[in-house]
């Protein structure tokens, strides 16, 4: 069996049929950049050579090649040492998403009602608890473990039901969507206390307060108290946007600079949805700048993120306010900030076959008929 960088590993790691030798050309991994193969990944490989009960002996042979010469072939595969196991039930020490996941394999096999005690002691007796422990991770202690689950609870995305506990749909959504259970549990708390009934502008702000819109960068001068920092609120409540919502902005952030950068990616997005042409924009989000930089660029990274992440401000409003309809305003808000247009063109951009610029749709005669 022959073994090299440019074959597929797989057959070489993974077949079940037993070899008198093995040839490994290389221990690199096509790719840019090239990666090396792991010293568990060639022992995998050489024991193809040889099986007890069906071949006496086996052979391998290592032709070092590139930058692996013989010495560094001999030190590190021959005589290798096998790399650490590391658990990826918890890679980042948060229990949160493994006790959704585990709720949500419960719910599969059963009729989705566990017990705490259940969950607690599976995640308390797992092997990624026991290296979070001896790594000093205090996230794997038993008092932490039972914190997390209180939190998901208090977050409606688990919910008790007779002697256990189920998912929400919510805690499904957070599952299955890919959003940081922070982002989830921020929302809830936060739109908890704003209640059902937020306009695009609102959904808008709301969906900044998620970790996934902390990380699109938007330029800020939060060193000038009385221009920027206080600007922006002002423009997101003078757009209906409940006062709630928007001092929650600065409450959930880490510091004025992430919080004026909620309320100006906030507010950005907001004039992106509307008539203002690019270069107004531009020239509005510059004002408090020392220097002017181009924004069209960061202005749709940010629509398009926003846009992502609606529905998670959607699906949080429905399980806070399980009377409340089926909203149509979060798939209206999406198809606004892909298209970036105002409220009143919506009907037409459903039927229309023509893609149109965003210049185009707003030389487009308004009715007049929606602020928001």
């Amino acid at each position: 069996m022959l073994e090299g960088q440019r074959r597929n590993p797989t057959l070489g790691m993974g077949i079940d049929t037993p070899a008198a030798a093995v040839a490994i050309v290389g221990l690199t991994r096509p790719g840019q950049p090239p990666m090396p193969y792991k010293f568990a990944e060639y022992k995998n490989i050489v024991g193809r050579a040889g099986r007890l009960g069906l071949t006496g002996r086996g052979e391998s042979f290592l032709v070092p090649e590139g930058t692996l010469d013989s010495a560094r072939a001999w030190n590190l595969y021959v005589n290798g040492r096998l790399e650490d196991v590391r658990s990826q039930l918890m890679p980042d020490g948060d229990a949160r998403s493994l006790i959704l996941r585990f709720l949500a394999r419960h719910a599969a096999d059963a009729a989705g009602v566990i017990a705490e005690s259940s969950v607690l002691d599976f995640l308390d007796a797992s092997f990624a608890a026991f290296q979070a422990r001896e790594g000093g991770m205090a996230q794997s202690d038993k008092a932490r473990l039972v914190a997390s689950f209180d939190q998901l609870v208090s977050s409606s995305l688990i919910m008790s039901e007779g002697d256990g506990f189920r998912l929400t749909e919510l805690g499904r959504f957070t599952g299955e969507s890919g959003v940081h259970v922070d982002s989830i549990v921020r929302l809830a708390h936060v739109l908890r206390g704003v209640g059902p009934h937020l306009n695009s502008v609102g959904l808008i702000t709301a969906a900044q307060l998620t970790n996934d819109l902390d990380g699109v960068y938007l330029l800020v001068n939060a060193k000038a108290k009385n221009t920027e920092v206080p600007r922006w609120p002002r423009v997101l409540e003078q757009q209906g946007v409940p006062r709630t919502l928007i001092r929650a902005l600065g409450i959930t952030a880490a510091d004025t600079r992430r919080s004026t950068a909620r309320a100006k990616r906030a507010a950005a997005a907001a004039m992106w949805v509307s008539r203002i042409p690019m270069e107004t924009i531009e020239r509005e989000l510059n004002q408090h700048m020392y220097q002017q930089v181009g924004l069209a660029g960061p202005v749709r990274a940010i629509a398009d993120r926003t846009r992502d992440l609606l529905p998670a401000v959607g699906a949080v409003l429905q399980e806070l306010h399980s009377d409340r309809p089926g909203d149509p305003l979060v798939a209206r808000t999406m198809l606004r900030l892909e298209l970036g247009i105002q409220a009143d063109l919506i009907e037409l951009a459903r039927v229309l076959n023509t893609a149109l610029t965003r210049p185009q749709w707003a030389r487009l005669p308004s009715s007049g008929s929606h602020r928001y």
